[in-house]
């Protein structure tokens, strides 16, 4: 699938698969009206990620809104399902907020070496997909889309123990 923009397509060719998102014969898939798509792709993800960790989202706030209607998007559709889904991932909350959303590189984290701002991402992401899942890891590896004996490793590399996620 390669992702891009388009001002034209032929009826022919085309075949709408919701969410605003146009698949054009070959399985490209496109924004179609610039940024005018956001909002109904941000449902659609949220929905989708909020689904499969189990997360009743509702919406994100206007200001989160309001960052990704500005953002110029060089990723495309992908770009923005890696931000909800990161996003529904790191909430606690039924609304993502815009901290959650496209963050900047102005705080401390922006500071640190490659090394060290991966640590402290995938700490935070390993605990909030256990807390997600209940401690699950058959679930969180599934989620994660990796090898549940490579979530253990990365738990185990971190000091995380799945039991203190039990209910």
């Amino acid at each position: 699938r390669i992702p891009c923009t388009v001002s034209h397509i032929t009826p022919p060719s085309r075949h709408f698969t919701g969410a605003g998102i146009t698949e054009i014969e070959g399985g490209v898939f496109c924004f179609i009206d610039g940024n005018n798509n956001i909002p109904s792709l941000v449902e659609h993800f949220i929905k989708k990620y909020g689904d499969r960790l189990g997360k009743e989202i509702k919406s994100v706030t206007p200001a989160a809104m309001r960052k990704l209607m500005l953002y110029d998007w060089p990723g495309n559709i992908r770009e923005l399902e890696n931000i909800i889904e990161y996003a529904v991932v790191m909430t606690d909350a039924d609304i993502l907020t815009d901290d959650l959303i496209l963050q900047n590189d102005t705080g401390e984290d922006s500071f640190l070496n490659f090394q060290e701002a991966r640590t402290r991402f995938e700490k935070n992401y390993l605990l909030n997909l256990l807390k997600a899942t209940g401690g699950n890891v058959s679930k969180a590896a599934e989620f994660a889309g990796k090898y549940r004996a490579d979530l253990y490793n990365l738990l185990k590399k971190h000091n995380i123990s799945p039991a203190d996620f039990k209910n």
